[in-house]
């Protein structure tokens, strides 16, 4: 149980370093957008076996941003697996 509570402080608490950091700088990033849509690629293996061969997997994320820290958007993922 504590290794559960120590991961879990740990990971908050280097969200909470990297957005300070992101916080320090109080100017507005230039190349801004509200409307954005992320694309992703990757490489998917079946961790079964059961003879399905590995393939690639897909991901288009369209997000509106309602300021620097927050987005909202859906996310749609999809692998093609041999």
């Amino acid at each position: 149980m504590k290794k559960v509570v120590l991961t879990a402080l740990t990971i908050m608490g280097i969200g909470l370093v990297s957005y300070a950091q992101d916080a320090a700088s109080k100017t507005p990033a230039k190349n801004y957008k509200a409307f954005k849509v992320d694309v992703g690629l990757g490489y998917a293996f079946p961790s079964g076996g059961g003879g399905t061969k590995a393939g690639v997997t897909f991901t288009v994320e369209p997000h509106y941003r309602l300021n620097d820290a927050l987005a909202l958007g859906l996310r749609f993922e999809g692998a093609a697996l041999g």
